[in-house]
This record gives C-alpha cells, structure tokens and sequence, in this order.
C-alpha cells in the first residue's frame, strides 16, 4: 500500500496512463477521485468538483465512483 501512494504522489496520473496505458491501474493521491476526460485521458480530481466537471462536459461520470 505505501508503494502505491507514493508512486501517485510523484507520478501525474497522466504518466501514469503513458507508461502503462491502462486505466484501471492509474492511481490518484489520497482523497481525490479519477476522472476519464472526454479524450481518453484521466485526471485525478478532488470530490468536490468532479460532479461539477462532468457537469461542464470536461469528462464522463462513473457510476462507480459515486
């Protein structure tokens, strides 16, 4: 488990994908959320304001986060 905080606190989850090009092992920071962008691309953002982007159009909700 600390192997893999650590690699999402120095790695940007965009990397992440480059490097591995699968989305179900990206990982975000404690306390934020993965967001599947529009593009294919992930971000990692805070709970808050994921509803709010996909609200926006900035990605695609997943119900299984929520």
């Amino acid at each position: 488990m600390y192997l893999e905080d650590s690699f999402a606190q120095n790695i940007s989850p965009h990397h992440q994908w480059k490097k591995f090009a699968d989305p179900d092992t990206i990982t975000c920071k404690p306390d934020h959320l993965l967001l599947q962008k529009n593009d294919g691309t992930p971000a990692c953002v805070m709970p808050s304001t994921y509803l709010k982007l996909v609200d926006r159009g900035y990605g695609n909700y997943d119900t299984s986060i929520m």
